[in-house]
């Protein structure tokens, strides 16, 4: 569905992170593609995460 959603041009977004461990987020970016993450609060909890995504272009 999200691949399918960027060749439309659509931009990939997902919620996670705000329910379930910081690796909700990473997933929503390794592997759905995703181009923005709501609600990933969990995250800050994850300080490997943290510092892995500056840069990454995510928002």
């Amino acid at each position: 569905m999200f691949a399918r959603a960027r060749e439309l041009g659509l931009r990939a977004v997902a919620h996670a992170g705000e329910e379930g461990p910081p690796e909700y987020v990473r997933e929503a970016l390794d592997l759905l593609g995703v181009q923005r993450i709501d609600h990933g609060i969990r995250a800050l909890e994850d300080r490997s995460w943290w510092n892995g995504s500056a840069g990454s272009g995510s928002r």
